[in-house]
């Protein structure tokens, strides 16, 4: 696991950390290939990755990068990673008998969230909000599960999206990082019993 830098100063009222982005979390995100979103077992966390190198060429690394990036994947692979610490609210949809109505993390302890990978860089989605990331920024990850109409429902598939929300002081700043439809498997983005992420 990477070494987690963000600083962590308060807790939410059910105890979890509230983290603040230092600028060297802003300087991962803006140089990042690739972002991917996790909630699991309680805990959520963005890890930012430098992929190693393409068609079996290494990737040398800089000096700032390896700082920035401070921990390599797995031993198979040259990928760098810094993990960036959150925090999470999840919501979906039931329609059953008794109608369609809310579920939240509460009623799902065993709920786990993942986005496998946003572009970097290289895509100007994510380079344009990474740029207005500031240090001090507080980050939140809203997960909504189950957004289904028309045909979704009718294919019995389900739409998840994920958004990042971006505190800074009074002000709050929330852009849309994914939209998935899928159907009721491993490949979903938010999944009610979940062993693993």
């Amino acid at each position: 696991m990477a070494t987690t830098s963000t600083e962590t100063t308060e807790t939410t009222e059910t105890g979890t950390p509230v983290s603040t982005l230092t600028s060297e979390d802003v300087a991962a995100l803006r140089l990042c290939d690739t972002v991917r979103f996790y909630y699991h077992e309680g805990r959520t966390f963005l890890r930012a990755e430098l992929s190693g190198g393409m068609m079996g060429m290494p990737r040398l690394y800089t000096k700032r990068e390896q700082h920035l990036f401070d921990r390599t994947e797995d031993t198979y692979r040259d990928d760098r990673e810094r993990e960036i610490l959150a925090t999470s609210t999840v919501y979906g949809y039931t329609v059953d008998d008794a109608g369609r109505r809310w579920w939240d993390i509460e009623q799902n302890p065993r709920l786990s969230c993942y986005e496998p990978g946003v572009g970097g860089r290289s895509t100007g989605t994510w380079a344009t909000l990474a740029s207005l990331l500031k240090a001090g920024d507080r980050l939140a990850l809203k997960w909504t599960a189950d957004i289904n109409e028309g045909i979704t429902r009718d294919y019995d598939l389900h739409r998840d999206t994920l958004h990042l929300v971006i505190t800074r002081g009074k002000r709050t700043l929330t852009f849309l990082v994914a939209d998935r439809v899928s159907p009721e498997d491993s490949s979903r983005m938010i999944r009610r019993n979940a062993r693993n992420i």
